[in-house]
């Protein structure tokens, strides 16, 4: 509980850890192992039950740690133990509590899929409490976890998809009617205007709607009223075209993490002539705080990519290979358009990046540094490029920048050394340069 709780937003390596204990596992071993999860599990959710009487007891930490346990073997979530974390949904008045909640929805994102078919009352009783916070937000920031566990519970247990397409076209009735006159917007309008365009950015991310519209005939008419193109390229319009009516930096900022949502959806969207044209006007102007959005949202979705990576090796590590997968075999091409977005994204905007990266901004520089690390361990750019900001930062003061960078320049070392050890005058001048502007006295 101690180490999960000092992860704080970022996803702690304790998840990969505890699957690579059960995955390493083998015979006998694994389900000892499982059940020693199980029961480490079920004593952190009896705790949260007693926790008023502990001394001193962390229930965010608690709670993180029992995420982090589920999303590493997701079947451990008993039915009982779901229905016994739900009234913690129902209460959000504090920041603790808000918290708190957040780490409920994600254990339940993970373990839904698993959870008996029959758990009917548990799911619309979820489904309920979800609705209730979806239709009444009090904070957008919180419709992630929100929507996301929403649209799992209706696909994998209750499937009213009668009640998600009906949100998405209230969403869409509704940012059409407040977008037609945008310089009559006033501040409360514009609030419930964001609000919206987070809800219906979440939900083409969380739902297919183009497999409902096939699958599902009876939904086609309600599903075509919003538009019968594809329905993430649609929204994506919408929010794009708000992005462009609204000037204020109040409207751009919470609109480029919704353009951030589709991103992460339909990767390929990244990549449009008019996502280009929004990230160039930004890097290419005076607003420090878009630039830092908009590494931001870039961060979001190599994270997002890298998950999606992580989940498909750790279901192919729980499975045995015992027959040929055909697809695999006459090479099912299905995936390479989105698999090589990364590194367009990165390769394109690197020298952004880089110039982030040595930013006097410790909070544009933390993500841009995040950025290069997925840089470098996923091969996304030529090394030769990130070499001399690596070597730059491991001159940095801040003991925490200076091994990280120092952790990249060993990666890089020992895949290229012949490479990274060619250019070491470029190398000193970036260094210098950097010093020289983080120092307001002349370097020598």
């Amino acid at each position: 509980m101690g180490v999960a709780g000092f992860s704080g937003d970022r996803q702690s390596p304790l998840e990969d850890l505890f699957h690579q204990v059960v995955s390493s596992k083998e015979g006998k071993e694994t389900p000892a192992v499982l059940a020693r999860y199980q029961e480490i599990c079920n004593a952190l959710i009896g705790s949260l039950v007693d926790s008023e009487s502990l001394e001193g007891f962390d229930l965010v930490s608690c709670v993180k740690t029992v995420h982090l346990l589920v999303a590493a073997h997701p079947p451990m979530m008993s039915l009982s133990n779901a229905k016994s974390l739900l009234p913690y949904l129902k209460n959000t008045a504090t920041k603790e509590d808000q918290t708190i909640a957040d780490f409920i929805l994600k254990i339940y994102c993970a373990c839904i899929p698993h959870l008996p078919k029959t758990a009917v009352q548990f799911a619309q009783e979820l489904q309920g409490v979800l609705a209730s916070r979806i239709q009444k937000p009090s904070n957008p920031l919180a419709l992630p976890e929100c929507i996301a566990c929403f649209c799992a519970v209706i696909k994998h247990l209750t499937h009213d998809y009668q009640r998600v397409v009906g949100l998405l076209k209230s969403c869409n009735g509704r940012v059409k009617s407040l977008a037609a006159q945008p310089d009559s917007v006033n501040p409360q309008a514009l609030r419930s205007l964001i609000i919206i365009a987070f809800m219906i950015s979440l939900l083409c991310e969380h739902c297919d709607f183009d497999s409902l519209r096939t699958e599902h005939p009876e939904l086609a008419s309600d599903i075509d009223s919003v538009s019968k193109l594809p329905i993430a390229d649609h929204v994506y319009e919408v929010v794009l075209g708000l992005y462009e009516a609204f000037r204020s930096a109040a409207a751009r900022a919470p609109l480029v993490r919704c353009l951030g949502y589709l991103f992460r959806a339909q990767p390929t969207l990244m990549t449009r002539p008019q996502s280009a044209a929004m990230m160039d006007a930004v890097f290419g102007g005076e607003d420090e705080d878009a630039k830092g959005r908009l590494l931001k949202i870039m961060q979001g979705f190599l994270i997002s990519e890298s998950e999606k990576h992580s989940a498909l090796q750790k279901g192919k590590s729980t499975k045995k290979a015992k027959a040929v997968n055909m697809e695999e075999l006459v090479g099912n091409t299905d995936g390479f358009a989105e698999s090589g977005v990364s590194s367009a994204v990165v390769q394109r905007y690197l020298p952004q990046i880089l110039e982030a990266a040595l930013s006097s901004q410790m909070r544009i520089q933390a993500v841009a540094v995040d950025i290069l690390g997925f840089t470098v361990k996923q091969g996304l750019a030529h090394p030769l490029q990130c070499m001399p900001v690596i070597v730059a930062l491991e001159t940095s003061a801040s003991a925490q920048l200076s091994a990280r960078a120092h952790a990249l320049h060993s990666i890089l070392n020992s895949k290229h050394a012949s490479l990274v050890n060619s250019r070491y005058m470029e190398c000193a001048r970036m260094s210098f340069d950097y010093q020289s502007r983080l120092r307001k006295e002349a370097v020598q």
